[in-house]
C-alpha cells in the first residue's frame, strides 16, 4: 500500500512539472495597444468645388418721379478654387484660420418695376471671390464638426438696361467687402488626406453707381445689395 502511495505522488509531481514546463514554452502575448488618435494640428492646402446661389436686390431709390424696385433676382452658378489654412488641436477642441480664392460662373438678370410695371433690367455677375476666416470645431477622432466665419470679398460686374431686354449700357465693376459664416463636417480618411462638405452664407454689402445712358439723370442711380448661399465639397492635404 505504501509503495502505491509513493507511486501516486510521483505521478502527480510529474504531471505538475510537465504542466509548468509546457506553460513556460508558450509564447507571451503582447499587450493590446490602443489605436492612435488622429491629431488635426498642422498646415493644410486643398481644392474645393461647389454651387452658389447669388441674390441681387437692386433698384433706383432716388429716381425723380418714383423709385425703381427694389427687386430681387438670382445670379447663380458654379464655384471652384483653392484654400489653405492651419489647425491647432487642444484635447477635442480645434481652432484654426483659413483663406480661400474661387472662380465663379454665377450671373443673372431681373426686371425692375416702376409703379408696378416692368421698367428696367438689372444685371449682376460674380467674377471671383475669396475669404479669410476663423474655424472652431469639435474633433471626434478622425471626424471634425466645425463652424467658420470671417471677412469675404467678391468682384462683381453690375448694370442696368433700358428698356427691359435691351443690352446693358450703364455697367460698372466693383470689388465688394462683406462677411461670411457657416459650418461643415470634415473627415480624415488617411494620415494626410481629409475631405469635407461645407455650407456658407455671405453678405457682400451694397454697391452704387450713377445712371448715364439708361433712363434718368441725377440724382437717379442704381443700387445693388448682394448676398449668397453656397455649398462646397473639398479635399485637403495635411502636412
Amino acid at each position: 500500500m505504501r509503495h502505491f502511495q509513493y507511486a501516486l505522488l510521483a505521478a502527480v509531481a510529474a504531471i505538475g512539472f510537465a504542466s509548468i514546463a509546457s506553460a513556460a514554452d508558450m509564447p507571451i502575448k503582447a499587450p493590446m495597444m490602443a489605436p492612435a488618435v488622429f491629431n488635426w494640428t498642422g498646415f493644410y492646402v486643398g481644392a474645393q468645388v461647389g454651387y452658389q446661389w447669388n441674390r441681387d436686390e437692386f433698384g433706383d431709390p432716388n429716381r425723380i418721379g418714383g423709385p425703381v424696385g427694389p427687386n430681387t433676382f438670382s445670379a447663380d452658378g458654379l464655384i471652384g478654387g483653392l484654400h489653405a489654412g492651419y489647425n491647432y488641436q487642444i484635447n477635442s477642441a480645434v481652432i484654426g484660420v483659413e483663406g480661400d480664392y474661387e472662380w465663379s460662373g454665377g450671373s443673372g438678370e431681373g426686371v425692375g418695376t416702376l409703379a408696378g410695371a416692368p421698367f428696367v433690367t438689372g444685371h449682376a455677375a460674380l467674377k471671383w471671390q475669396g475669404s479669410i476666416r476663423a474655424r472652431l470645431g469639435y474633433a471626434a477622432d478622425t471626424t471634425l464638426f466645425y463652424l467658420t466665419g470671417g471677412a469675404a470679398f467678391g468682384r462683381f460686374d453690375l448694370g442696368y438696361a433700358f428698356p427691359v431686354g435691351a443690352p446693358v449700357v450703364d455697367s460698372f465693376s466693383k470689388t465688394m467687402t462683406g462677411w461670411t459664416v457657416g459650418g461643415g463636417v470634415e473627415h480624415a480618411f488617411s494620415p494626410n488626406w481629409t475631405a469635407r462638405i461645407e455650407y456658407r452664407y455671405t453678405d457682400f454689402g451694397s454697391a452704387d453707381s450713377s445712371i448715364v445712358n439708361c433712363c434718368a439723370g441725377p440724382p437717379s442711380g442704381q443700387h445693388h445689395e448682394l448676398t449668397a448661399n453656397a455649398i462646397r465639397a473639398a479635399v485637403s492635404y495635411k502636412f
